[in-house]
């Protein structure tokens, strides 16, 4: 019997038509973990799979590929991907192939792709978990009408088990402004701007000594076209449409909210998710990380994925059953 890989690259075609001219196809970067326990032959022994959704805009995945280290998901498959314009994924230069509803188009183009009818979990990091949130709303909204069958889907709206979202705020400008607040914090104690950066970094980005690798080779693949907050600055999440029946399709999967005890994303914006009717359901479970901050993984490694296996397993219960 052939020693299992533990990771698999692989590539996902999407498409763009800008204006008149003729369609485009890009290919995303995918790398998944335990590529084996998405095989139909073991899949129904091992956890559901976790699709990863990194932030930005414009910051590739490798940040997040110490999900993977050590033992604590070795019983289930997870995928990352790097969204257009960015990491080992295609870069067109022209801004009209970008947009928050051509990522979520994306996602939901790699997640039939490459998981076709497995049930999963999705985990966002900061932009990434209102990609996440955001995909997961338009599902529940498209399958609201009594008429509409999930097969007409190219994902089934119940095949999310649950949903993570990591330091992530409700809108940007709300990010925003915590982060300029912060700034002006810190220049008020020393006005000096050549150590701003650093000094940002270490109260609430990432507070370990140096910058981690993994968020350094993140940096060196940036995206330059979609990259950064300005080119998504209007970008808030919604909150689900109750014009049309709710059918049991369309109840969102169980949350959870995490972030850094020192964190720019902060308990008000943390309050917003679990009170502001984002989601139909009662579900929302907190976690904050005592000394963490916004790239919390990297500085809370081991317990920060335990919080989550704990919460994939969880829900994992739902997992050869449809969600009530």
């Amino acid at each position: 019997m052939s020693k299992q890989t533990p990771w698999q690259e692989r590539t996902v075609e999407v498409t763009r038509q800008i204006s008149t001219s003729s369609i485009q196809k890009y290919q995303l970067s995918c790398k998944i973990f335990n590529p084996h326990l998405l095989d139909t032959s073991v899949s129904s022994l091992s956890g559901a799979p976790l699709v990863v959704i990194h932030g930005g805009p414009g910051l590739p995945s490798d940040y997040l590929l110490p999900l993977a280290d050590n033992d604590t998901f070795s019983n289930r498959a997870i995928l990352f991907y790097d969204q257009l314009g960015c990491g080992l994924s295609s870069a067109p230069n022209d801004i009209a192939a970008y947009s928050v509803h051509l990522s979520i188009n994306d996602l939901e183009v790699i997640i039939s792709t490459l998981l076709g009818s497995h049930k999963f979990h999705l985990y966002g990091h900061s932009y990434g978990g209102m990609l996440a949130y955001e995909y997961l709303r338009l599902m529940a909204e498209r399958s609201q009408t009594e008429d509409e069958d999930d097969s007409t889907f190219a994902v089934s709206p119940n095949q999310c088990l649950s949903v993570i979202l990591s330091s992530t705020p409700t809108s940007i400008s709300e990010s925003d402004k915590s982060q300029n607040d912060i700034m002006m914090e810190l220049l008020a104690q020393d006005p000096s701007k050549i150590t701003l950066d650093e000094r940002f970094r270490l109260r609430c980005q990432c507070r370990t000594p140096a910058v981690p690798e993994p968020l350094l080779n993140a940096f060196r693949k940036a995206g330059k076209i979609w990259a950064g907050t300005d080119v998504v600055s209007e970008f808030e999440c919604l909150q689900p449409s109750t014009t049309k029946r709710l059918s049991s399709s369309a109840k969102m999967p169980s949350v959870r909210i995490m972030r850094g005890e020192y964190d720019f994303i902060t308990e008000d914006m943390m309050t917003l998710w679990r009170t502001g009717g984002f989601f139909n359901h009662h579900s929302v479970q907190e976690t904050v990380f005592k000394g963490g901050s916004h790239f919390c993984l990297l500085e809370k490694g081991q317990e920060y994925r335990k919080v989550i296996e704990s919460f994939l397993v969880e829900n994992d219960l739902n997992k050869h059953e449809p969600r009530a």
